[in-house]
């Protein structure tokens, strides 16, 4: 027997979705699709880039317990909106954006409810009544696909934090000074300042605590990963004495390194 039910999926990043399962054909909302996928006009580009024989109308309950129409479409209608979402915009983000809506839609969302079912038919709940192994089995699939599609939400939501970040180095072919990366840190969230992230950089092993010449140059491990080169310049004393003094400056792959270091974990220097 053929039912209609509608089941909601939630991720971190692009909150609640409501699939709409009908003769065993699933659809999604179109306009919050669209709003998802940033268009200025989520309206519009429904009516722009999707089929109209791919979409139908559903009654569903809002927020606040009100009776709503609502426009839901095929799962082809959702693919041509994250290629048109992926195609016209210049923003790199949004375009890294639709490919994780895709891949959450088509990797995650999708098989889940094919592999279990996002609603239980008649013949289903009596089993489970009648049939505790089979009610425990059921549960226990339940239970490890949840257990996945958080592992996958928290992984893309490590992969969402990479591109934020990503953004705000896109020009990293410039090193820069330890004073410039933590700047960018405090920009993302990141309580620290120069003098602390010089702490903190000495402390993890990545710049030379010992003082003396080579104090707060880059270690041998950090200087193998590529995350610093450095300025070395002479001083010449009023007593004739002449000392080298080295700066450390974070090269394009030490900022992404950092950057994504600290958000990924939280971390305050």
């Amino acid at each position: 027997m053929n039912q209609t039910q509608i089941k909601k999926f939630n991720h971190a990043m692009f909150g609640e979705l409501q699939v709409l399962v009908k003769d065993g054909k699933e659809y999604l909302p179109a306009t919050d699709v669209a709003t998802t996928m940033e268009y200025a006009k989520p309206h519009k580009a429904v009516t722009d880039h999707c089929d109209d024989d791919g979409a139908l109308t559903w009654g569903v309950i809002d927020r606040l317990g009100r009776k709503q129409q609502k426009k839901f479409i095929t799962i082809g209608n959702v693919s041509r909106l994250i290629i048109a979402a992926s195609k016209q915009s210049k923003n790199s983000l949004i375009k890294e954006k639709a490919k994780q809506y895709e891949r959450w839609i088509f990797d995650e969302v999708i098989p889940s409810i094919h592999k279990y079912g996002a609603y239980m038919t008649d013949q289903v709940l009596e089993q489970s009544v009648s049939n505790p192994d089979f009610a425990i089995g059921l549960l226990t699939k339940l239970k490890e696909e949840k257990q996945k599609l958080v592992a996958a939400q928290r992984q893309i939501e490590q992969q969402r934090q990479k591109v934020l970040f990503a953004g705000s180095v896109s020009a990293a072919e410039t090193s820069i000074l330890v004073r410039g990366l933590a700047k960018i840190l405090r920009q993302n969230g990141v309580d620290t300042g120069e003098k602390r992230l010089f702490k903190w950089l000495r402390e993890n092993g990545y710049l030379v605590k010992k003082k003396g010449v080579d104090y707060n140059s880059p270690t041998q491990y950090s200087a193998e990963l590529g995350l610093f080169e450095t300025d070395e310049t002479t001083i010449t004393r009023s007593s004739g004495k002449i000392e080298l003094r080295i700066t450390p400056k974070v090269t394009g792959k030490g900022q992404l390194y950092f950057i994504n270091k600290f958000l990924g974990e939280n971390q305050t220097a």
